[in-house]
Order: structure tokens, then sequence, then C-alpha cells
């Protein structure tokens, strides 16, 4: 170029060397231009895959979360699952009839008695329930009978009519109901079942779910978890002094009336000690940020918040965007990919140990539960019956002649058979508690929980009706239908007999169906331990 070029020299006059110096200054200021370029073109990548990286992580926690959420509301609703059937039971026990009912003439020693026996029985009850308390009221909402009876803090003559939920159960039969105990000022799901005779109201069975365990597991978790009712106050959680807060700020009116209600005692039901950013991240007065994940516990019209921080990962983000933006990317979809793979991975050994589960305790031909998980189901309703002195009932149901069915019109028409006779089971058996399992080949066993001998002939009765509804075709059977046999037996446990000498009774009753001439529903006798062998 022009300007770097030397001008002519005269004849005899040497030239002095120009100074590579003047050269200079062009080139420092096109390179101090491209370097300063390159640098805001590099602080620019940078913070827009800091925000992405910030971005991709959030996305990713919140897809691994959900299912941890989800989870951590399905443990919630298998702990009231769990204790929903005790109130129930409890509020058709003789005993606790016998001490909610004033005989005519009765002395306070009877009376007195009558209560000191449910005393033990709900004291043994709560312990096996694993429940914080169970306890009998009277019509009147006094505490007659409970657990902690005689200890320091007994529940035993105080009245808890104005309590939702001895109301609600008066007037619909069962209720749940949170709230802050009054004597142990401690927290609890209250599930409540009304106790009547005749059509008369006798009083409330009252079991009370402590939720600490869950809580505690949370915890050596390592996990931010909260469960919000359906007012938005966190009811459960395993942060300490977030609990009776509020997810926002409650109307005035609102809080007001909870707190009037003595519900979560006196909390003061402020919200939450941190701010939602408008990107719907959580933060906390010390800078920490989360990841708010939600999931749903319908039943209860609750839900689980789980906080998953976000702080780690967005620091190693950006100390790899200071290396370069290039190599930065390559790291943050790498790793952005690994950690996908890491949450497909884990979910989809979840799913297959969740198949697992459920193959190995279900038959694939007409989806009931199998005889392993009609075993395990006979034991836990054993040992509850036990606790609570109800009736037991089993019917042992068969298909007459399959084996001339699929002679006659092949296995695939015999599994159909099977399948549509497990249908049949299915829409009999509809109370809650009401346990239906396939016991190997055309076999099939019911059990039906307090339920005695006339009830369960019942419903044997009426599950051979709807086979003879069906009018299923059975052409080498002798009355041209599919029938079915059914050997009916009840038991009230004891110690004497165990819950094979159940199914053994009913196996009994259906053998002597069968030599009958089949199509009917046969009793058996009473617990016979000796019919067992290895009892």
């Amino acid at each position: 170029m022009d300007s770097f070029s030397n001008p002519p020299l005269a004849a005899g006059i040497m030239a002095e060397p120009v100074p590579a110096t003047r050269r200079w200054p062009r080139e420092v200021i096109w390179v101090t231009a491209c370097f300063l370029l390159a640098v805001a073109f590099l602080v620019m990548a940078v913070a827009i895959l800091e925000s992405r990286a910030r971005t991709t992580v959030a996305r990713g926690l919140l897809e691994a979360g959900g299912p941890a959420a989800a989870s951590y509301g399905m443990l919630v609703q298998s702990e009231i699952d769990e204790q929903q059937l005790v109130p129930f039971i409890l509020a058709n026990d003789s005993d606790v009839i016998a001490a909610l009912s004033v005989a005519p003439g009765a002395t306070p020693g009877t009376l007195n008695a009558a209560r000191a026996v449910l005393n033990g029985k709900l004291g043994i009850l709560s312990k096996g329930a694993l429940a914080e308390v169970i306890y009998v009221l009277d019509a009147n909402g006094i505490c007659i009978s409970a657990s902690n009876a005689g200890q320091p803090g007994s529940f035993v003559g105080i009245n808890y009519a104005f309590r939702p939920y001895f109301t609600l159960a008066r007037q619909h039969g069962d209720a749940q109901y949170f709230a802050v105990g009054i004597k142990t000022h401690l927290p609890g799901l209250y599930v409540a079942h009304a106790v009547t005779l005749q059509g008369k109201f006798l009083g409330v069975v009252v079991d009370k779910l402590d939720f600490q365990g869950v809580e505690t597991d949370w915890a050596q978790q390592g996990e931010a978890v909260l469960v919000l009712n359906e007012a938005g106050v966190v009811i459960l959680t395993d942060i300490a002094g977030w609990r009776y807060h509020t997810l926002g700020q409650l109307p005035d009116a609102r809080r007001q009336a909870l707190r009037q209600s003595g519900q979560f005692g006196a909390a003061p039901l402020a919200p939450l000690p941190f701010a939602l950013t408008p990107d719907g991240r959580v933060k906390l007065p010390d800078g920490q940020q989360f990841v708010m994940v939600q999931a749903a516990i319908p039943s209860q019209g609750w839900r689980v918040v789980l906080l998953e921080r976000l702080g780690a990962q967005e620091r190693a983000a950006e100390r790899q965007a200071d290396v370069s933006a290039v190599m930065l990317l390559a790291v943050l979809i790498a790793l952005a990919y690994a950690l996908r793979a890491r949450i497909k991975s884990y979910l989809n050994q979840k799913a297959r140990n969740e198949a697992i589960r459920q193959l190995a305790n279900t038959d694939p031909l007409t989806e009931l539960p199998n005889r392993r998980a009609l075993t395990a189901s006979l034991d836990r309703q054993w040992a509850g019956h036990a606790a609570s002195g109800g009736e037991l009932a089993a019917i042992l149901v068969d298909v007459d002649h399959f084996k001339l069915y699929n002679d006659f019109y092949g296995h695939p028409a015999g599994d159909e058979c099977l399948r549509s006779f497990a249908k049949i089971l299915r829409e009999v058996a509809q109370r809650p508690g009401d346990f239906v399992a396939r016991y190997g080949g055309e076999e099939f066993v019911l059990l039906l929980p307090h339920t005695g001998l006339a009830g369960a002939r019942h419903v044997a009765g009426r599950i051979l009706e709807r086979m003879r509804e069906a009018r299923m075709p059975h052409a080498a059977a002798p009355g041209g239908t599919v029938t079915v046999s059914a050997g009916v037996a009840a038991i009230a446990p004891r110690g004497d007999c165990s819950p094979a000498s159940l199914i053994a009774a009913a196996d009994a009753a259906l053998y002597e169906a069968k030599k009958s001439g089949r199509n009917l529903v046969v009793s058996a006798a009473e617990c016979d331990p000796a019919a067992v062998s290895g009892d």
C-alpha cells in the first residue's frame, strides 16, 4: 500500500532505514479491534449460553422432578389408604357397639368394664396399624375410649363435638380432616367413621394418622418436599419452620377463619419465606434458587411441591462458559444429553421394576391378582380381623366342565371364557376391601372382609346367577351353557385356625358342590385346624 512505500531518494544520498515501529499503529488498532470484537462476541455468547444452560438445567430438573413429586404424592396416599379401613371395621365391631350402647338398668361398673376392654383392643390395634391414636366418641362427641387411655394426655373424657370430622361423620357416615391436636399439639389426618345400630347414631370411631415417618424419610433423602392442602397451607414438610406457612398471601377473611377454627393452632399462616421469580423459580433470602415441581393428590385435594436446587448446576455451567463459548456449548450439549440419558435410564429402570412387580403379582390371562398376591392379601386381612374380631369369608369358585370346554372349543376360546368370568367376578365384588384372585386353572377366590357365612352365600349366589344370565354356550356340558360351582367358608380368626384353614374349608365345600352335581353353592363347616396339613 502507498502509505507504507518509501519516497524516492536523491542520487548519492544514502537512505535512512524506516523504523519498523512506524507500521504498528494500524496493525495494533486492527488487532485490538478484532480482539475487542472477539471479546464482545465471547461475552455475548457466554451470556446467551449461560442463559440457555440455566434454562436447560431447569428444564431437566422439571422433567426429572415430575415423577419424583408424583411418587411422593403416591406415598402419602398409600399411607392414608392403609388407615381408611380401620375406622370402617371398628364401626362394626361388637366391642365398640357395646361400649357405646347403654342398656336399660346397666350399672356404671358394667359400662366401665366394656370400655376398659375396648381401650385394650384400641391400644393393640393402634400399634399394629401404626396410628398415632385411635379413639371412640359417643353421640355427644365425648371420648369414651382411646388407645392412649390411662396415659398422660389421654383423650378420654374430652368433648370433640366441635371438630368437623365428628359433625361430618355424623351427617355423611365418614370424614377426613387434617388438623393440629388440641391435646398433643401434633398434626395429623383424622379419619372418622360413624357407628350406628339399627339406624340409630351411637358415635364416631376416629383414627389419627401421623406422617412423621414420611417426613423423616424425605429429610434423610435430602429432598425439600412440601404438601399443601386445598387452601394452600403447608401441612407436611421436612423443612424446619415452614409448616403452616402458605404458598402466597391468603385473603384476610380466609386467614382469620382458619385461625379461629383452631385447625392449625396458633400458627400465623404467613407466606413462605421465599420469592417467586418471573421465570417461575423459587429464590430464598440467602440467594439459593430452586425449581418448583408440583403433583396432585386428587383424593385429598392436596398438592405435593418438590423444590429442586439449581445452584450447583448453574455454577458449573458458568465455569464452562468462561473457558470458551464454543467449548462451553459442546460441554453443555454433552451434559444435557448425559443428564437426559441418566434421567431416562432411571425412569426406565423404575418402570421396569414396577412392571416386574406387577407381573409377579398379576395373572397375565385375566389380569386379576394371582395366587402370590392372594396369599399376601389373605395374611393382611387375617391379621386385621384377628384384631377387630370380625369374620372373614372366602369363596372358592370353579368353572364346571372346563376341560370339556377346552376340548370342544379349543384353548383360545377357553382363555376368553376365563376372561369373561373374571370380569363378572370384578363386577360382583365391589365393596371396599373385597379381593378377587385367580387361584389356578379355572379356580378363582374371593375374599370378603367383615362378612359372615350368610353374606358370603349371598355373594356366591349372585355369581352363579350372573353366569346363568350370561348364557355362555357350552355344547359339551349337560345344560348347554357354562356354569360354575362355589364353596363358601367364613371364619372369625383365632389362635387355633390359620389363613390356610379358611381356603381349605372353602375348597372342601367346593368339592362337595362338584360332587353334588355342580352349579351349586355349598357352605363349609366350622374351621377344622386338623384339615390343613402342617398346621
